[in-house]
This record gives structure tokens, C-alpha cells and sequence, in this order.
């Protein structure tokens, strides 16, 4: 069984402003992720409370994501250009 999809606000502002090829592959990919969150993570980093957060590049994008294996939630938390910058 899959894991539930969570996206923050700010994340889908930011899929509404993108041509709608890119949005398409997020979203495939936002399915693969569903499906094996382990898998598909190209690297973590910790966030402001230590929590580990999981990074997969997409699209030219980094998607960070926090798996939830309690709740069975991947929860999306930003987007970013590959290069680093925020786009949210």
C-alpha cells in the first residue's frame, strides 16, 4: 500500500505557475514517490528542528519532502530550482 500525498500551500502556488509538461512530470513523479519515498530520495538534510528531510530532483526542480511513516503521509515541503533557489 501507498503512502498518502500532503503538498504545502506554498508548493502548489508554485506548481500552478509552471508550464503544465513540467507539472505533468511532477506529478508522475510526486506518484513514483508515493510508492517508494526510500527509493527516489538523492539526498537529505535536516530541518530547523532536526527532523530529516528527504530531496529528489525532478523536472529541474528539488522536491523536499518529509516521509511520514507513522501516519503513511509523504508530505511535500518545497520546490526549488536544481540550483538551490527557491521558486515557492
Amino acid at each position: 500500500m501507498g503512502y498518502r500525498l500532503l503538498v504545502d500551500p506554498d508548493a502548489v502556488t508554485c506548481l500552478q505557475g509552471l508550464p503544465r509538461r513540467t507539472r505533468d512530470r511532477l506529478m508522475q513523479h510526486f506518484k513514483q514517490l508515493r510508492l517508494s519515498p526510500e527509493l527516489l530520495s538523492e539526498g537529505i538534510r535536516h530541518d530547523i528542528s532536526g527532523r530529516q528531510t528527504e530531496m529528489s530532483v525532478c523536472a529541474g526542480l528539488t522536491v523536499h519532502y518529509w516521509i511520514d511513516h507513522a501516519d503513511r503521509h509523504i508530505k511535500i515541503l518545497e520546490l526549488q530550482a536544481a540550483g538551490g533557489t527557491g521558486i515557492h
